[in-house]
């Protein structure tokens, strides 16, 4: 081998190993605030890192944050455990963000995939009625989630259509609006509104983006029934999101109970271990233009719980099925 050639090797060696440093001091200064740790940090570090999370919440610059910080900022000063940072961040959460905002530890996100309820379906002379529940599970459960009810909306035999989200307490709104998608207008469901600007919740022949986990059906015409919806008190979250993509949309009405109040749009944000800080950053709007956060959302007709699917569905089919 030639003197220059290995001049030329030396010369690669180094560079390779001077943009591995880089990368490596990178990783270890930038990388947490994406929840990558190359070692298990210090409370300390585990708390500033989370500060600048919460510095993101929509109450970030009020009063009551700013009063709080700094007593946040000296108890995990005094943290001895990254167990006592969380405990702070629990209760630090909900003044920097809202009442929607939390602490999600990894054994509760396995939870909501091992308890995955699908939504149940009945037909009754041409009125189909969907229970949607919560969901918060992989993408696979995602994909059947809705799958099933938009297959179940869209029957050649339906003249009418009841969406039951009385038990809807929220979690992956992706799958939600996909699955209602043949009882909606292609186009911006709903907008994000943060400190970054306005974002759509966009839906386009069966797929779902800017709003939980993208999500298509394989469904993309239109059902044009008659659509009655359910809310009750446990309706809450991306629960709520899944109401208010019904805003504006002809020949729909809402019965039930108010909602529990949780339109706000958070963000997840990974830490240590694979828990998660869940940070109210935003508002909604629905495509009305009228804006939604912690007031619950009062239905068209109040109806008793125990009456309420009953009542929906004499509507829904006095609309549809005559």
């Amino acid at each position: 081998m030639s003197t220059v050639a290995k001049r030329i090797i030396i010369a690669l060696v180094a560079l390779i190993v001077v943009a591995a440093a880089m990368l490596g001091v990178a990783v270890v200064r930038w990388g947490p605030n994406f929840g990558i740790w190359l070692t298990e940090p210090s409370p300390q570090r585990y708390g500033e890192v989370a500060l600048g999370h919460l510095d993101q919440g929509i109450n970030a610059s009020s009063e009551a944050w700013q009063d709080e910080r700094p007593r946040v900022e000296q108890a995990i000063s005094e943290a001895t455990s990254i167990d006592e940072v969380d405990a702070v961040l629990s209760d630090a959460v909900k003044i920097a963000g809202t009442k929607h905002s939390f602490l999600m530890m990894p054994d509760e996100a396995q939870e909501a995939v091992d308890e995955y309820e699908a939504p149940s379906v009945e037909e009754n002379d041409g009125v189909v009625t969907v229970h949607m529940p919560a969901f918060m599970g992989t993408p696979d459960q995602g994909s059947e989630y809705a799958q099933t009810i938009a297959q179940a909306v869209s029957g050649a035999n339906v003249c009418a259509a009841v969406i039951d989200l009385s038990e809807n307490g929220g979690g992956d709104m992706g799958p939600m609006i996909a699955g209602i998608s043949p009882l909606i207008p292609d186009g911006p469901v709903s907008y994000f509104v943060t400190g970054g600007g306005e974002s759509a919740v966009m839906l386009e022949s069966g797929k779902v983006s800017g709003g939980g986990r993208p999500t298509t059906v394989d469904i993309t015409e239109k059902s044009e029934v008659p659509v009655a919806i359910v809310t009750g008190e446990h309706t809450g979250s991306s629960g709520e999101q899944a109401l208010l993509a019904f805003k504006g949309v002809p020949n729909t009405r809402v019965f039930g109970q108010p909602t529990a109040g949780y339109a706000t749009v958070n963000t997840p944000f990974p830490l240590y271990r694979g828990k998660q800080l869940v940070v109210t950053v935003g508002v909604t709007k629905d495509r009305m233009g009228t804006t939604h956060a912690e007031d619950p959302i009062a239905p068209d007709v109040t109806v008793k719980p125990a009456q309420a699917v009953n009542a929906a569905t004499q509507w829904a089919r006095d609309q549809g099925c005559q």
